[in-house]
Protein backbone atom coordinates (compact mmCIF):
# COMPACT_ATOMS: atom_id res chain seq x y z
CA UNK A 1 0.00 0.00 0.00
CA UNK A 2 2.82 2.39 1.01
CA UNK A 3 4.75 1.56 -2.18
CA UNK A 4 1.65 2.13 -4.30
CA UNK A 5 1.10 5.53 -2.65
CA UNK A 6 4.72 6.45 -3.30
CA UNK A 7 4.38 5.58 -6.96
CA UNK A 8 1.24 7.67 -7.25
CA UNK A 9 2.92 10.63 -5.56
CA UNK A 10 6.00 10.19 -7.77
CA UNK A 11 3.82 10.24 -10.86
CA UNK A 12 2.15 13.42 -9.65
CA UNK A 13 5.51 15.14 -9.14
CA UNK A 14 6.83 13.90 -12.49
CA UNK A 15 3.94 15.44 -14.40
CA UNK A 16 4.60 18.85 -12.82
CA UNK A 17 7.62 18.98 -15.18
CA UNK A 18 9.59 21.24 -12.83
CA UNK A 19 13.13 20.59 -11.66
CA UNK A 20 11.95 20.01 -8.10
CA UNK A 21 9.12 17.77 -9.24
CA UNK A 22 11.33 15.61 -11.48
CA UNK A 23 13.98 15.16 -8.78
CA UNK A 24 11.31 14.32 -6.20
CA UNK A 25 9.73 11.74 -8.53
CA UNK A 26 13.11 10.01 -8.96
CA UNK A 27 13.63 9.94 -5.17
CA UNK A 28 10.18 8.47 -4.51
CA UNK A 29 10.45 5.79 -7.22
CA UNK A 30 14.20 5.05 -7.57
CA UNK A 31 13.66 2.01 -9.82
CA UNK A 32 11.80 3.99 -12.49
CA UNK A 33 14.22 4.55 -15.36
CA UNK A 34 11.97 7.21 -16.93
CA UNK A 35 12.01 9.35 -13.77
CA UNK A 36 15.75 8.88 -13.27
CA UNK A 37 16.50 9.85 -16.87
CA UNK A 38 14.34 12.97 -16.61
CA UNK A 39 16.08 13.93 -13.37
CA UNK A 40 19.48 13.54 -15.05
CA UNK A 41 18.46 15.63 -18.07
CA UNK A 42 17.02 18.46 -15.97
CA UNK A 43 20.11 18.52 -13.76
CA UNK A 44 22.33 18.72 -16.84
CA UNK A 45 20.19 21.54 -18.24
CA UNK A 46 20.56 23.43 -14.96
CA UNK A 47 24.33 23.00 -15.01
CA UNK A 48 24.51 20.22 -12.42
CA UNK A 49 25.90 16.70 -12.64
CA UNK A 50 23.75 14.20 -14.47
CA UNK A 51 25.89 11.10 -14.82
CA UNK A 52 24.84 9.73 -11.41
CA UNK A 53 21.14 9.91 -12.22
CA UNK A 54 21.65 8.49 -15.70
CA UNK A 55 23.86 5.63 -14.43
CA UNK A 56 21.07 4.64 -12.07
CA UNK A 57 18.57 4.87 -14.95
CA UNK A 58 20.77 2.60 -17.06
CA UNK A 59 21.00 0.06 -14.23
CA UNK A 60 17.19 0.11 -14.01
CA UNK A 61 16.77 -0.36 -17.78
CA UNK A 62 19.99 -1.71 -19.32
CA UNK A 63 18.42 -2.44 -22.74
CA UNK A 64 17.22 1.13 -23.36
CA UNK A 65 19.51 2.70 -25.98
CA UNK A 66 18.19 6.21 -25.33
CA UNK A 67 19.45 6.08 -21.73
CA UNK A 68 22.87 4.78 -22.82
CA UNK A 69 22.99 7.58 -25.39
CA UNK A 70 22.08 10.27 -22.86
CA UNK A 71 24.69 8.88 -20.45
CA UNK A 72 27.33 9.02 -23.18
CA UNK A 73 26.51 12.64 -23.99
CA UNK A 74 26.56 13.51 -20.28
CA UNK A 75 30.05 12.02 -19.93
CA UNK A 76 31.21 13.98 -22.99
CA UNK A 77 29.88 17.19 -21.46
CA UNK A 78 31.74 16.37 -18.27
CA UNK A 79 34.97 15.86 -20.25
CA UNK A 80 35.08 12.06 -19.88
CA UNK A 81 35.53 11.27 -23.59
CA UNK A 82 36.48 7.62 -23.19
CA UNK A 83 33.39 6.93 -21.07
CA UNK A 84 31.31 8.95 -23.50
CA UNK A 85 32.50 6.83 -26.43
CA UNK A 86 31.91 3.60 -24.52
CA UNK A 87 28.29 4.45 -23.72
CA UNK A 88 27.53 5.82 -27.18
CA UNK A 89 28.88 2.64 -28.78
CA UNK A 90 26.79 0.61 -26.33
CA UNK A 91 23.70 2.57 -27.44
CA UNK A 92 24.46 1.79 -31.08
CA UNK A 93 24.84 -1.90 -30.21
CA UNK A 94 21.42 -1.88 -28.56
CA UNK A 95 19.59 -0.33 -31.51
CA UNK A 96 19.98 -0.20 -35.29
CA UNK A 97 17.87 2.95 -35.45
CA UNK A 98 18.98 6.35 -36.65
CA UNK A 99 19.49 8.20 -33.34
CA UNK A 100 22.46 6.32 -31.79
CA UNK A 101 24.38 6.31 -35.08
CA UNK A 102 23.76 10.03 -35.50
CA UNK A 103 24.91 10.67 -31.91
CA UNK A 104 28.18 8.84 -32.66
CA UNK A 105 28.69 10.75 -35.90
CA UNK A 106 28.31 14.02 -34.01
CA UNK A 107 30.59 12.82 -31.20
CA UNK A 108 33.40 11.89 -33.58
CA UNK A 109 32.90 15.15 -35.52
CA UNK A 110 33.36 17.16 -32.33
CA UNK A 111 36.38 15.04 -31.40
CA UNK A 112 38.00 15.57 -34.80
CA UNK A 113 38.19 11.82 -35.46
CA UNK A 114 37.48 11.99 -39.18
CA UNK A 115 37.56 8.32 -40.17
CA UNK A 116 35.26 7.34 -37.31
CA UNK A 117 32.99 10.23 -38.27
CA UNK A 118 32.70 8.98 -41.88
CA UNK A 119 31.84 5.48 -40.67
CA UNK A 120 28.97 6.62 -38.48
CA UNK A 121 27.72 9.24 -40.91
CA UNK A 122 27.33 6.41 -43.41
CA UNK A 123 25.58 4.24 -40.82
CA UNK A 124 23.17 7.11 -40.18
CA UNK A 125 22.34 7.37 -43.88
CA UNK A 126 21.98 3.59 -44.27
CA UNK A 127 19.23 3.80 -41.66
CA UNK A 128 17.49 6.34 -43.94
CA UNK A 129 16.55 9.31 -41.77
CA UNK A 130 13.48 11.14 -43.01
CA UNK A 131 15.50 14.26 -43.85
CA UNK A 132 19.22 13.57 -44.23
CA UNK A 133 20.29 17.16 -44.98
CA UNK A 134 21.67 17.58 -41.44
CA UNK A 135 24.02 14.67 -42.09
CA UNK A 136 25.09 16.25 -45.39
CA UNK A 137 25.74 19.58 -43.65
CA UNK A 138 28.11 17.90 -41.21
CA UNK A 139 29.84 15.99 -44.00
CA UNK A 140 30.27 19.21 -45.96
CA UNK A 141 32.03 20.81 -42.99
CA UNK A 142 34.51 17.93 -42.98
CA UNK A 143 34.97 17.82 -46.77
CA UNK A 144 33.23 20.37 -49.05
CA UNK A 145 33.60 17.99 -51.98
CA UNK A 146 30.52 16.25 -53.36
CA UNK A 147 32.24 13.26 -55.01
CA UNK A 148 34.35 12.67 -51.88
CA UNK A 149 31.28 12.67 -49.64
CA UNK A 150 29.42 10.40 -52.06
CA UNK A 151 32.30 7.90 -52.10
CA UNK A 152 32.62 7.84 -48.32
CA UNK A 153 29.06 7.82 -47.02
CA UNK A 154 26.35 7.36 -49.64
CA UNK A 155 24.56 4.00 -49.67
CA UNK A 156 23.00 2.72 -52.90
CA UNK A 157 19.56 3.76 -51.67
CA UNK A 158 17.73 5.84 -54.22
CA UNK A 159 15.99 8.04 -51.64
CA UNK A 160 19.29 9.05 -50.04
CA UNK A 161 21.03 9.62 -53.38
CA UNK A 162 18.18 11.81 -54.60
CA UNK A 163 18.36 13.81 -51.38
CA UNK A 164 22.14 14.28 -51.71
CA UNK A 165 21.82 15.24 -55.37
CA UNK A 166 19.28 17.87 -54.39
CA UNK A 167 21.68 19.03 -51.66
CA UNK A 168 24.48 19.41 -54.22
CA UNK A 169 22.20 21.45 -56.48
CA UNK A 170 21.63 23.79 -53.52
CA UNK A 171 25.44 23.98 -53.19
CA UNK A 172 25.70 25.05 -56.86
CA UNK A 173 27.16 21.73 -57.99
CA UNK A 174 24.69 20.34 -60.57
CA UNK A 175 27.42 18.30 -62.28
CA UNK A 176 28.15 16.52 -58.99
CA UNK A 177 24.42 16.00 -58.49
CA UNK A 178 24.15 14.37 -61.91
CA UNK A 179 26.96 11.93 -61.08
CA UNK A 180 25.37 11.03 -57.75
CA UNK A 181 21.93 10.32 -59.18
CA UNK A 182 22.90 8.57 -62.42
CA UNK A 183 23.38 5.03 -60.96
CA UNK A 184 19.86 4.98 -59.48
CA UNK A 185 18.03 7.35 -61.84
CA UNK A 186 15.98 4.70 -63.64
CA UNK A 187 14.77 2.92 -60.51
CA UNK A 188 11.06 3.34 -59.82
CA UNK A 189 10.07 5.42 -56.79
CA UNK A 190 8.83 3.45 -53.80
CA UNK A 191 6.50 6.19 -52.52
CA UNK A 192 4.99 9.50 -53.74
CA UNK A 193 7.40 11.71 -51.75
CA UNK A 194 10.35 10.06 -53.50
CA UNK A 195 8.77 10.52 -56.92
CA UNK A 196 8.02 14.16 -56.15
CA UNK A 197 11.65 14.71 -55.14
CA UNK A 198 12.78 13.03 -58.39
CA UNK A 199 10.53 15.37 -60.37
CA UNK A 200 11.90 18.48 -58.66
CA UNK A 201 15.45 17.23 -59.21
CA UNK A 202 14.69 16.54 -62.89
CA UNK A 203 13.74 20.19 -63.25
CA UNK A 204 16.88 21.42 -61.49
CA UNK A 205 19.24 19.20 -63.49
CA UNK A 206 17.62 20.03 -66.81
CA UNK A 207 17.81 23.79 -66.37
CA UNK A 208 21.43 23.34 -65.23
CA UNK A 209 22.15 21.55 -68.57
CA UNK A 210 22.76 18.11 -67.00
CA UNK A 211 20.65 16.59 -69.73
CA UNK A 212 21.42 12.87 -69.53
CA UNK A 213 20.83 12.54 -65.79
CA UNK A 214 17.70 14.69 -66.02
CA UNK A 215 16.36 12.56 -68.87
CA UNK A 216 16.94 9.29 -67.00
CA UNK A 217 15.13 10.66 -63.95
CA UNK A 218 12.29 11.98 -66.11
CA UNK A 219 11.80 8.54 -67.69
CA UNK A 220 11.42 6.99 -64.23
CA UNK A 221 8.44 9.18 -63.34
CA UNK A 222 5.15 7.31 -63.35
CA UNK A 223 2.73 9.93 -62.06
CA UNK A 224 2.09 12.66 -64.69
CA UNK A 225 1.24 15.10 -61.89
CA UNK A 226 4.92 15.10 -60.93
CA UNK A 227 6.27 15.78 -64.43
CA UNK A 228 7.29 19.36 -63.71
CA UNK A 229 9.84 19.63 -66.53
CA UNK A 230 8.06 19.32 -69.86
CA UNK A 231 11.20 19.67 -71.92
CA UNK A 232 11.60 16.01 -72.93
CA UNK A 233 8.27 16.12 -74.70
CA UNK A 234 6.91 18.78 -77.04
CA UNK A 235 5.67 21.77 -75.10
CA UNK A 236 5.24 25.51 -75.45
CA UNK A 237 3.55 28.47 -73.83
CA UNK A 238 1.05 28.88 -76.68
CA UNK A 239 0.68 25.19 -77.60
CA UNK A 240 -1.84 22.50 -76.79
CA UNK A 241 -1.97 18.83 -77.70
CA UNK A 242 -4.69 17.76 -80.12
CA UNK A 243 -4.30 14.02 -80.74
CA UNK A 244 -0.97 13.56 -82.51
CA UNK A 245 -0.93 17.24 -83.53
CA UNK A 246 0.30 20.29 -81.67
CA UNK A 247 -1.75 23.45 -82.11
CA UNK A 248 -0.10 26.81 -81.52
CA UNK A 249 -2.50 29.73 -81.24
CA UNK A 250 -1.25 33.32 -81.50
CA UNK A 251 -3.45 36.31 -80.67
CA UNK A 252 -0.98 39.08 -81.47
CA UNK A 253 -0.17 39.57 -77.80
CA UNK A 254 2.86 37.27 -77.82
CA UNK A 255 6.38 38.61 -77.38
CA UNK A 256 8.20 39.85 -80.46
CA UNK A 257 10.49 36.84 -80.08
CA UNK A 258 8.83 33.71 -78.69
CA UNK A 259 9.42 29.97 -78.44
CA UNK A 260 6.32 28.27 -79.81
CA UNK A 261 7.45 24.66 -79.33
CA UNK A 262 10.49 22.99 -77.84
CA UNK A 263 11.73 19.48 -77.16
CA UNK A 264 15.02 18.46 -75.56
CA UNK A 265 16.87 15.17 -76.06
CA UNK A 266 20.20 13.84 -74.72
CA UNK A 267 22.89 13.25 -77.36
CA UNK A 268 26.34 11.74 -77.77
CA UNK A 269 29.15 13.15 -79.84
CA UNK A 270 28.89 11.99 -83.45
CA UNK A 271 25.16 11.24 -83.41
CA UNK A 272 23.02 12.32 -86.35
CA UNK A 273 20.14 14.55 -85.23
CA UNK A 274 17.01 14.57 -87.36
CA UNK A 275 13.91 16.74 -87.08
CA UNK A 276 10.92 16.06 -89.36
CA UNK A 277 7.66 17.97 -89.40
CA UNK A 278 4.48 18.71 -91.31
CA UNK A 279 2.95 22.14 -90.77
CA UNK A 280 -0.40 23.70 -91.55
CA UNK A 281 -0.02 27.47 -91.38
CA UNK A 282 -2.76 30.04 -91.05
CA UNK A 283 -1.10 33.26 -89.89
CA UNK A 284 -2.05 36.81 -90.71
CA UNK A 285 -1.61 40.31 -89.32
CA UNK A 286 -4.40 42.63 -88.13
CA UNK A 287 -3.80 44.65 -91.28
CA UNK A 288 -4.16 41.67 -93.63
CA UNK A 289 -1.97 38.91 -95.08
CA UNK A 290 1.59 38.44 -93.82
CA UNK A 291 4.41 38.56 -96.35
CA UNK A 292 6.47 36.27 -94.11
CA UNK A 293 5.47 34.29 -91.02
CA UNK A 294 8.57 34.90 -88.90
CA UNK A 295 8.37 31.19 -87.91
CA UNK A 296 11.27 28.79 -88.36
CA UNK A 297 12.81 25.67 -86.80
CA UNK A 298 16.21 25.67 -85.08
CA UNK A 299 18.39 22.98 -83.53
CA UNK A 300 20.43 24.44 -80.66
CA UNK A 301 22.88 23.08 -78.17
CA UNK A 302 21.32 22.92 -74.71
CA UNK A 303 23.89 25.06 -72.91
CA UNK A 304 24.11 28.56 -71.43
CA UNK A 305 25.07 30.01 -74.82
CA UNK A 306 22.40 28.05 -76.78
CA UNK A 307 24.72 27.70 -79.81
CA UNK A 308 22.77 27.12 -83.05
CA UNK A 309 23.48 23.87 -84.92
CA UNK A 310 21.04 24.21 -87.83
CA UNK A 311 18.00 26.24 -88.85
CA UNK A 312 15.27 26.01 -91.46
CA UNK A 313 14.06 28.62 -93.89
CA UNK A 314 11.11 30.72 -92.75
CA UNK A 315 7.93 28.67 -93.02
CA UNK A 316 5.30 30.28 -95.31
CA UNK A 317 2.55 32.09 -93.42
CA UNK A 318 -0.25 30.07 -95.00
CA UNK A 319 -0.73 26.61 -96.50
CA UNK A 320 0.59 23.13 -95.81
CA UNK A 321 4.24 22.19 -95.98
CA UNK A 322 6.76 19.85 -94.45
CA UNK A 323 10.46 19.61 -94.01
CA UNK A 324 13.48 18.04 -92.41
CA UNK A 325 16.44 19.47 -90.53
CA UNK A 326 19.61 17.54 -89.69
CA UNK A 327 22.85 18.13 -87.82
CA UNK A 328 25.66 16.06 -86.35
CA UNK A 329 26.41 16.48 -82.67
CA UNK A 330 30.04 17.28 -81.86
CA UNK A 331 29.52 16.94 -78.09
CA UNK A 332 27.90 14.92 -75.32
CA UNK A 333 24.99 16.74 -73.73
CA UNK A 334 21.63 17.95 -74.94
CA UNK A 335 20.08 19.43 -78.07
CA UNK A 336 16.79 21.27 -78.28
CA UNK A 337 14.52 21.43 -81.32
CA UNK A 338 12.81 24.81 -81.20
CA UNK A 339 9.99 26.29 -83.26
CA UNK A 340 10.56 30.03 -82.97
CA UNK A 341 8.54 33.11 -83.84
CA UNK A 342 10.27 36.41 -84.53
CA UNK A 343 8.36 39.51 -85.60
CA UNK A 344 10.04 40.70 -88.75
CA UNK A 345 10.78 44.33 -89.43
CA UNK A 346 7.87 46.02 -91.20
CA UNK A 347 5.37 43.38 -90.05
CA UNK A 348 2.78 43.57 -87.31
CA UNK A 349 2.69 40.69 -84.84
CA UNK A 350 1.19 37.55 -86.28
CA UNK A 351 -2.23 36.20 -85.36
CA UNK A 352 -3.76 32.84 -86.16
CA UNK A 353 -2.82 29.17 -85.83
CA UNK A 354 0.10 26.88 -86.54
CA UNK A 355 -0.60 23.13 -86.52
CA UNK A 356 2.39 20.78 -86.37
CA UNK A 357 1.43 17.18 -87.10
CA UNK A 358 3.38 14.22 -85.64
CA UNK A 359 6.74 15.98 -85.28
CA UNK A 360 9.74 13.67 -84.86
CA UNK A 361 13.02 14.72 -83.25
CA UNK A 362 15.55 11.95 -82.67
CA UNK A 363 19.23 11.16 -82.36
CA UNK A 364 20.50 8.33 -84.53
CA UNK A 365 23.35 5.92 -83.91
Amino acid sequence: MYESANKGTADYHFHQQTREGLLRAAELDPANARYLTAAGIVEQREGGGSTGWLSRAQAASPSDESIARELGLAHELAGNTSEAERHLLAAAALSRKHDPAWALANFYFRAGRTEDFWKWARETLVMAPIEPSLVFDLCWQVSPDGPDIARRVLPERRTVRLAFAQYLVSRKDPAGAAEVVRPVAMQIATHPAEEQRAAVLTDHLAVAYQTEAAYLLWKSLRNPAYERFGGFQWHGQYARQAGTALRVELDGGQAESAILLRKLIPVRSGQLLTLRWTAEMNLRSPAGPLRQSGVRWRLTRWSPKQEPLAESELIPATGSNGGQLTAVSAFDGGVAAVLEYQRLRGNMRAEGEVVIRSPVFEAGP
